[in-house]
This record gives structure tokens, sequence and C-alpha cells, in this order.
């Protein structure tokens, strides 16, 4: 794609609607609380919910390079926003079985929106990918930490199912924006890389690398919420919904420090600094005492990790085929579709939601440890 398309089809209609997309992909992290004592479930339980999610995300987002070459961009992205406002209509119906089938959906729509759409805006500028991926994710940022907001508000009301349904509203007006406001390019430019010219391995180490990383970062934003609720300070549910926007605001900022003039050699010691980071912050997170901490290790964690997923995703468009780039981001559903059910049955093994959440040190700890091979293997 001519670096010219970029003004046309990334900068307007789908950044705008990513705000919505980020509200979707976390939308059980804020509600979680409730959906516990609503639906009676276990902490294993409340995490298959993600699994849900985010296994219907990874099943369309593996496809959604061959449904954007069949019936292109615009439809694909459409048919992605009609399919998350079905699924959370499903979910705020109320009944447990409904709401796994309506997290399923969402999870779907989220894959035919999310990787075409970021590799749509790496591609539109190779020389500053992770530059204009940290604009289009601050906009999923913004989303992302706005749902809480709205929880949080809604949640004194007892109208968390209207919340949920005017989410869905929100994605049927994207649904309708995108398909009447965005073209498909005239041509798509040839693929810079060739398949057999890049090492399986290295493929394998993508896919670890986003797999692990979406997967801690949908852990930590969506159980942080009721781990505040458990913690000493005894946060109430709309407190802890104010440390879930917390996560995601500063997981936002994170994204925006990166969007502006972001030269690539920043990029490597962007992604260390923040595991370092984000490492801190989740042990000053499970020792803390007060909200003010707990606020302030979340905000802490989410700057973090604000730019590893755009600095990764412009590696992977810079050195990955088209046709495999697809895929290999759709490892990040994998990612959310495991790592939080993972925190979930540590939490119930050890009877401590702390402990689970603490594992996800390791988790960071191999990701650091992967990036480095990352740089090496480039070099």
């Amino acid at each position: 794609m001519a670096a010219s398309d970029i003004g046309k089809l990334p900068t307007a209609a789908p950044v705008a609607a990513f705000v919505v997309t980020g509200m979707v992909t976390t939308v059980l992290g804020p509600i979680l609380p409730e959906l516990l004592e609503t639906w009676h479930l276990s902490d294993s339980a409340a995490g298959a919910l993600f699994t849900a999610q985010f296994s219907g995300s990874l099943s369309a987002g593996a496809l959604s390079g061959l449904l954007v070459s069949r019936i292109g961009d615009r439809r694909t992205l459409a048919l992605g926003y009609a399919t998350m406002c079905a699924g959370l209509l499903a979910i705020s119906a109320g009944a447990h079985a409904a709401g796994v089938a309506g997290a399923f959906a969402a999870g779907v729509g989220m894959g035919c929106v999310i990787p075409p759409t970021n590799l749509l805006v790496a591609r539109g500028r190779p020389d500053r990918a992770a530059s204009a991926l940290g604009v289009l994710n601050l906009s999923w940022g913004i989303g992302a930490a706005g749902w809480p907001l709205v929880v949080s508000a809604t949640v004194r009301l007892g109208a968390i199912r209207a919340a949920l349904v005017g989410l869905a509203l929100l994605c049927a007006a994207a649904s309708v924006a995108v398909l009447a406001l965005v073209r498909d390019p005239d041509a798509v430019g040839t693929d810079p890389h060739s398949a057999a010219q890049v090492p399986v391995a290295r493929v394998a180490l993508f896919g670890v690398l986003i797999w692990l990383y979406s997967g801690t970062e949908m852990a930590l934003g969506g159980w942080l919420p009721e781990l505040a609720r458990r913690l000493p300070s005894a946060a109430s549910t709309a407190g802890s919904a104010a440390v879930g926007a917390a996560f995601w605001g500063g997981l936002s900022a994170g994204r925006a420090a990166i969007s502006v003039r972001f030269d690539r050699r920043y990029e490597d010691p962007a992604v260390f600094a923040g595991i370092a980071l984000a490492s801190c912050s989740l042990v000053l997170l499970i020792t803390a005492r007060s909200d003010a901490m707990v606020l302030a290790a979340a905000a802490l964690g989410g700057i973090g990790l604000g730019p590893i997923f755009p600095v990764t995703v412009a590696a992977v468009s810079r050195e990955i085929p088209v046709r495999i780039a697809g895929p290999l981001l759709a490892m990040g559903s994998l990612g959310g579709a495991t790592v939080p059910w993972l925190v979930g049955a540590i939490s119930d093994t050890s009877r401590s939601l702390a402990t689970g959440v603490a594992s996800l040190l390791a988790a960071l700890g191999i990701l650091a440890t992967l990036h480095v091979g990352r740089v090496r293997g480039r070099a």
C-alpha cells in the first residue's frame, strides 16, 4: 500500500472506531466483580470468560487475511463491529450461558478488526511504523481506559446492563461508519518480504512474543479490578473500576509517548525499559496496602507495557510477509485466551489472587529474554 493511502484509510473512521475496539477488548475486566457475584463463579470459571472471548478473536484473526482478500478491508471491519455488537447484547442478557456465547462472539468481531487495522497502519508508514501504531493503539487505549469509568458510573445506579447495551450501539455505529467512510485501496502493493526468506524460528519467535505480551496485558488489566477489591485496602466496586481505568490510562500514556516523532533507534530501549517498569509495578501492586498505592502501581504497569506491542508489531511488519503477519497478530488472542485463565487457575490453587497475579513476573522475565533474542537475531 502506498504511503498516500494511509491518510485516506486508517486515520479517520478506523482509528476513531478503534476507541470502541478498546472498550470491547477490555469489556470483561471492570464488570468481572459483578459477574462473579451474579453468576456465582469461581476464579477459574471467570477466567474461562476471557478464554471464550479470545478464542473467538484467535479464530477470526487467523482468517482475517483471507477475509480481507475476499471481501476487502471495509467489509471486514464492518462485519467485525457488527459481530461485536451482537456479542455484547448477548452478555447483557444476564444468563451465564448467553454471556459465554456473547464473549466468544465479541472476540470474533475483534479478530476481524484488530489485525487488519494494525497491519494497514504499520505498512502505510514503514519508516515510522512504531510511531504510527502508537497513534492507533493510543486510540484503543482511550477506549480501554474509558470503559472502567463508564462501569464505575453505572454500577452506582445498578445499570451495568444499560452500559453494555450502549457499548453495543456504539459498535453498530462503528460498523456503519467504516462501511460508509472507508474505501478499499485501489491496489495493494507488492509484499517486500518473501516467505521463503524468513526463517521458521524467526516467525515462531514473533508468535510467542505476541502471545505472551498480549496474554500478560489482558491478564493484568482483566484481573486488576478484582484484585483491588480483595486487597487489604478493601476498595469498593467503583474504586476497583478506577484501578482498571488507571491501568488502561497508563497504557494509553505509554503509547502516546511513542506516537510523537518516535525514531526507530529508540524502539528496543523503550521495550526493555517498559518491561522493567512493569515488573516493578507488579511488585508494588501485590504488596500495596492502600488505595493510592494500588492506583499508582496500576498506572505504572500500564505505562511500562505501553510501548511493547507497537514496537513488536512494527518489527513484524518489517520482517514478515503480509499473509503470515495476520495470523501472527492473532496469536495475541491466544494469549488473551490462556494467560488470564492461568492466573485464575493459580489463584484457585493457591487460594490467593495476589499469587496468581504475581506469576506474571515470570511472564515478563521470559518476555525480556525473548526480546533479547529478537534484537540479536535481527543483527
